[in-house]
């Protein structure tokens, strides 16, 4: 049996099931770590054309197993898990492998089910199972409230970035203007912030009203820098290094967006920095792509100008005076921040003082963030930065953490 040379990608898409398509086949096969890709990519290399040939009534499925070096039974049980769950589901080893699974009628599941559970895990991957199982049986009555449990249980591991999360590795610092509207004395405006961002696990570390169309956003690097000592108690992992950085800057920074650059190469390891420029993209974009336009219930506005007055007052909430603005965004920073209960410890759980080398690794983390920015920071801001960095380096020596802001 020859394998095949089609890029692995065609190969996703075309073994794809109901309920799927390629892009989440390559995501979830992504985020396989690299010795199961190998592997998924060697199996499906050799199931693919065995299908194929199969299914015009000319496979040699001893061939096929003998190149898989596996039982023409397992062969058949693979070729049936791939109609089932799709290329990268089937094909990847899971630590219950080889456990004997119930009868194949209760395994069923209807293509209009297939769908819609994958739909509802991936809008809404922390539902209770209880109400899951109840939206199914609307669609298909008959359908095993086990089975579901188990499907969506699956569909959750496989689409949780938590596990290969690396807090620290990219950030994003760019601004927008969300829909929450603030009354001034000069008129309404949309609230106006700059806000940094983990980009790996979605975390919204920092956020400051911005000054002006030609504020650089560093109000919400030093905000960030105050927050970071919360994540310390959690289980979240931090990365080893700083990778790369994403700012959006504003007009008339781009001498200076340049020097960051530059100092980013000169780093090392070196950082792989982006600076997007006013003009060039459309603002706010970046920041609308990671989180999925929206913080908490607040839309992102996508514009190609900074400009964030209102003619009148839009449906929606009342207009907020600044501060009442910059609180209810709060409120909406913590919803979006949701997420950061697949890394929070259990309720209950004996509170420890975080060990001294997750505190230095979180610290050099900060030190390389402040590294990165400091061609652009003001004397003030990069005084304040590191102090910063002190006050959690010193109180994170006794389990205590810097006080967040």
């Amino acid at each position: 049996m020859i394998p095949s040379e089609e890029d692995i990608a065609v190969l996703l898409a075309k073994w794809a099931v109901p309920g799927s398509d390629d892009g989440r086949e390559a995501t979830l096969f992504a985020l396989l770590p690299e010795k199961k890709r190998r592997l998924v990519d060697r199996r499906l290399r050799i199931l693919g054309p065995f299908m194929e040939a199969k299914a015009k009534g000319e496979g040699r499925p001893d061939d096929a197993a003998a190149a898989l070096g596996i039982t023409v039974r397992s062969l058949h049980r693979l070729v049936g898990r791939i109609t089932e769950m799709g290329p990268v589901a089937a094909l990847a080893p899971t630590s219950g492998a080889g456990r004997k699974r119930r009868s194949d009628a209760e395994a069923t599941l209807s293509k209009a089910v297939q769908k819609e559970l994958l739909s509802e895990v991936q809008r809404y991957p922390n539902q209770s199972m209880g109400l899951l199982i109840s939206k199914m049986k609307e669609l298909d009555a008959s359908v095993s409230a086990s089975t579901i449990r188990r499907r969506a249980m699956m569909l959750r591991r496989e689409l949780d970035p938590s596990r290969d999360a690396r807090f620290g590795r990219a950030w994003l610092l760019d601004q927008a203007a969300l829909s929450i509207p603030v009354a001034e004395a000069d008129g309404l405006r949309w609230l106006t912030c700059a806000f940094l961002i983990d980009v790996d696990t979605g975390i919204i570390c920092g956020r400051a009203p911005t000054e002006g169309q030609k504020d650089p956003g560093f109000g919400a690097l030093l905000h960030g820098l105050s927050r970071m000592a919360m994540l310390l108690p959690t289980k979240l992992k931090f990365a080893s290094q700083l990778e790369e950085v994403t700012w959006a800057v504003p007009d008339g920074w781009l001498s200076t967006g340049q020097k960051v650059v530059d100092q980013a190469g000169s780093m090392r390891p070196p950082v792989r920095p982006t600076v997007l420029m006013a003009g060039k993209f459309r603002r706010a974009s970046k920041l609308s792509a990671l989180l999925g336009g929206a913080i908490g219930v607040s839309d992102i506005l996508i514009r190609p100008t900074v400009d964030p007055s209102l003619k009148e007052a839009p449906q929606g909430p009342a207009p907020f005076d600044p501060a009442g603005a910059l609180a209810y965004l709060d409120q909406d920073i913590v919803f979006a921040n949701r997420e950061m209960s697949k890394w929070a410890k259990p309720w209950g759980a004996e509170k420890e003082p975080p060990s001294r080398s997750r505190v230095v690794a979180l610290n050099r983390l900060m030190r390389r963030l402040i590294d990165f920015f400091e061609p652009a920071l003001s004397p003030e801001q990069l005084e304040q930065a590191l102090r910063l960095l002190h006050d959690h380096d010193a109180g994170g020596s006794d389990g205590s953490g810097a006080a967040a802001t």
